[in-house]
């Protein structure tokens, strides 16, 4: 157990900070910044024993009117304000602390109206989708606390309820595109052979989530960034790879055993990592079915480095050859990607295929892909 874990269980003990501090020889600033991390992550958490005196919290209050309407911003939501700012409103006459406390009550309230008008379905689907990252804080927040705290950052004057029902229909819509698992994507195809004036090798090409939805990147895509992320902190990196491979997996296996592909083959990484993802799959997959191998050749760029469809159609055809495992001509091939916008790699990997297999059908999956076309665009930001 992490000393984050140990704190929240002394504090649902309603042990004082004092306390807390001195059974894990730390200062009593540490617990309450890890007590503010847990209460922003957790909102039922019950810190009732350290709300401050009512005569605290009108003041504080007060003070955060007074800057608002000084700013002309009485939309703006806490997340924005800076304790700071509070403390000389307040003539520096009440603790860093209680304000801190104050805004953690305050919030609480905002996140408890906000449920109250939300079916459990719809509390359910933000629980399960949403992720943010909370600058201020430097932490990651999941679930209502990070929509509320996503909402007032980006949509200020909007309301929170109207915005999260619209917010829930485009997850709905995105769900209900699923069969076998997956949602189709070849329309992000008809675009990329528009602009490079190149055949479609692809038989279908399908994700199993989009990497945005309702104008939010989506919580695999955050999870995904996460581990590609260039960092010291390889366990960090680890655990969002984990629960990325943990929240697709069992539908990449129900599109593959729905597929039955003779052969898969993965596009391999463009950037050496501790924890890759399509390392990961190929050991989850490699017992069921024939995994043949692209090599990455020197001098290969990631295509996100790349803007331009003819730039990432040269850059993908030049950048990998095959090794070939076996002498037979397979009928079906699963290209499997981690990542798709434009569907210029796995097209033109398509193209090397059917050079070197003579495969009838090949088939792609990006674990997530473009919502381009699907939404309505006024909702993808």
């Amino acid at each position: 157990m992490n000393n984050k874990e140990k704190i929240k269980e002394m504090v649902l003990k309603k042990l004082s900070l004092k306390d807390i501090a001195q059974k894990l020889s730390l200062e009593v600033s540490t617990i309450e910044n890890k007590v503010e991390e847990i209460k922003n992550n957790n909102p039922d958490v019950n810190l009732s024993y350290l709300k401050p005196k009512n005569d605290i919290f009108k003041k504080v209050n007060k003070a955060i009117d007074c800057i608002k309407k000084r700013q002309n911003q009485m939309h703006i939501g806490m997340n924005e304000l800076k304790n700071k700012d509070i403390f000389n409103e307040l003539n520096e006459k009440i603790s860093y602390w209680d304000i801190r406390l104050v805004r953690l009550f305050i919030k609480e309230q905002e996140y408890k109206k906000f449920k109250t008008n939300l079916t459990k379905e719809e509390k359910d689907i933000i629980e399960n989708n949403f992720v943010d990252f909370d600058s201020v804080k430097n932490s990651v927040v999941y679930g209502i606390p990070a929509f509320l705290n996503w909402k007032q950052k980006h949509f200020k004057k909007d309301s929170v309820v109207e915005f999260a029902k619209k917010y829930i229909v485009d997850v709905k819509a995105i769900n209900k595109k699923r069969k076998n698992g997956v949602i189709g994507v070849s329309h992000i195809l008809i675009k990329y052979k528009d602009s490079i004036k190149e055949p479609i090798y692809l038989k279908d090409l399908v994700c199993v989530d989009y990497c945005r939805a309702g104008g939010k990147k989506s919580k695999l895509m955050f999870l995904l960034e996460e581990t590609k992320r260039s960092t010291s902190n390889h366990d960090k990196q680890k655990k969002a790879g984990v629960e990325f491979m943990k929240s697709t997996v069992k539908n990449v296996k129900k599109y593959i055993n729905f597929l039955k592909p003779d052969s898969i083959i993965f596009i391999p990484h463009s950037v050496k990592r501790n924890y890759q993802i399509m390392e990961e799959y190929k050991k989850l997959l490699k017992n069921n079915i024939t995994i043949d191998d692209l090599k990455k050749k020197p001098g290969f760029r990631a295509q996100k480095e790349l803007s331009k469809m003819d730039e990432k159609k040269i850059n993908a055809d030049s950048s990998f050859s095959i090794n070939k495992k076996k002498e037979k001509n397979y009928k079906k091939i699963l290209l499997i990607d981690d990542l798709s916008s434009s569907g210029a790699t796995l097209n033109q990997m398509a193209k090397k295929v059917y050079s070197k297999y003579d495969a009838k059908d090949i088939y792609g999956i990006a674990i997530l892909g473009s919502d381009t076309g699907i939404l309505p665009p006024e909702r993808i930001a």
